[in-house]
């Protein structure tokens, strides 16, 4: 699909001549086939606009949009359905205005309505439906149709948490998938992680096109305070109190390279005290304090984390199978069992005692606690990863030349480190708790 110099003006007036607002000024852009785009912006910047010119239902003023032979739907709770119409009439409607013939149509209410879970409200006007019933409504009724190119325009914001869980894992299906996604959301990480192209449109313009990581950074950067010498841009306004921040994390997981990351920041104080007391307030710190502990130590340093406001955790998580192995000093692989349990057992238990302690954490603490993936950080999420981590400790964000210097020499270690055969793998993976894992990553920066 190809937009060409696309315009769209909202007239504020009816009458004619009236200047109005312009929603799309000048937008080209490309999606090909099979290509999975991320788009981001402010409320405003003409994200809903694009998508509607994309799926046809919307004429531009000026410029031209070509489909090339691609079939497209648009996800949103604002197109495509007739609050007048029961939620079964809207399934059919739909599927007839999307190519189907009545009977192809028809076919489709019985899967739209089982995975929707609207049960007897399928037989009512959407105009009674709450904002999560029509999610569910119009999020099954697209996903069900396959098309070429699927717009989704921020529909996951919405719903309960069961529609939630059970839409992001329709997404991630779909982004798997060979057709074309357009993703339209406000939440970045979930855009980064499920595009690897993004899209930042502001004020009706196309501002930055390119790799996801680098494109959400950019944004990010861009809606961040500006900050200078520890003080605020604001007249008068004092820099904010210190952040006490205790640093652990899976073994092998990285936290000592984080420490040293941080320990580069021109306003953060880093201390990997091992084994000392995780929290001074006699002790005088120009802005931030990073102080490190084994992960061990973490539940005893609660009580001192919830007693200071300011205190947070960061914790430092990594793929099971890189971190055991490396903790096992990557040793060959294990011809049996009992070799196996000899090499990677110990280290496997305190993989587990790790993540069952930051899971604790998260408990208690609540947003004063960052997961931070390891394998991320070394990954082209690299710049979202760091963005996230400053913003959590109210740092500006900065990157010198001693922090790249850092980053590169711990990737290329990460990179060694991730050479596990697969025998090994398989062996921690069918003992590790992937599921508690997968709950801590899906929140990690």
């Amino acid at each position: 699909m190809r937009l060409h110099n696309v315009a769209v003006r909202y007239r504020d007036r009816p009458r004619r001549g009236a200047g109005g607002v312009k929603a799309l000024d000048g937008v080209s852009v490309r999606i090909d086939r099979g290509e999975k785009v991320g788009l981001i912006g402010p409320n405003g910047a003409g994200k809903s606009t694009l998508m509607r010119v994309m799926a046809g239902v919307l004429r531009p003023d000026a410029g031209r949009c070509d489909l090339e032979s691609m079939s497209a739907t648009l996800l949103s709770l604002n197109a495509g359905f007739d609050p007048e119409l029961s939620g079964r009439r809207n399934i059919v409607t739909h599927g007839i205005l999307m190519g189907l013939s009545k009977r192809q149509a028809e076919a489709r209410v019985a899967a739209v309505a089982a995975a929707s879970g609207l049960g007897d409200a399928m037989e009512r006007r959407v105009s009674t439906y709450s904002n999560g019933m029509r999610a569910r409504l119009c999020f099954w009724a697209a996903i069900d149709l396959k098309p070429d190119l699927m717009l989704v325009d921020e529909v996951l914001a919405v719903g309960d948490s069961a529609f939630r869980e059970r839409s992001r894992q329709a997404m991630v299906d779909l982004m798997q998938g060979a057709g074309a996604v357009v993703l339209a959301s406000h939440n970045l990480r979930f855009v980064t992680d499920l595009c690897e192209r993004s899209i930042w449109l502001e004020d009706g313009k196309v501002r930055l096109d390119g790799a996801s990581a680098e494109v959400a950074a950019a944004y990010e950067a861009s809606n961040a305070p500006a900050q200078a010498d520890g003080r605020d841009a604001k007249a008068g306004e004092q820099p904010a109190a210190p952040t006490a921040v205790f640093l652990c994390g899976v073994p092998a997981g990285g936290a000592t390279t984080v420490a040293q990351l941080l320990g580069t920041h021109p306003h953060a104080v880093v201390g990997m005290e091992r084994g000392a007391a995780p929290l001074n307030a006699d002790a005088k710190f120009e802005d931030v304090r990073v102080i490190g502990h084994k992960v061990a130590d973490l539940p005893q340093a609660l009580a001192a984390l919830e007693a200071e406001p300011s205190a947070k955790v960061v914790f430092v998580l990594r793929d099971p199978a890189f971190a055991v192995w490396a903790r096992a000093g990557a040793p060959g692989a294990p011809g049996t069992r009992e070799e196996a349990e000899s090499m990677f057992g110990e280290h496997l238990a305190a993989w587990e005692s790790a993540v069952a302690a930051a899971m604790d954490a998260t408990s208690a603490l609540g947003p004063r606690f960052l997961v931070l993936s390891q394998d991320r950080l070394f990954s082209r999420q690299r710049p979202v990863v760091l963005a996230a981590l400053f913003r959590f400790l109210d740092l500006p964000i900065t990157v010198n030349k001693e922090a790249k210097a850092l980053l590169a020499e711990a990737a290329g270690q990460a990179r060694a480190e991730r050479r596990v055969p697969p025998r090994a793998r398989k062996w921690i993976e069918r003992r590790a708790n992937m599921g508690r894992y997968a709950r801590l990553l899906y929140r990690a920066a």
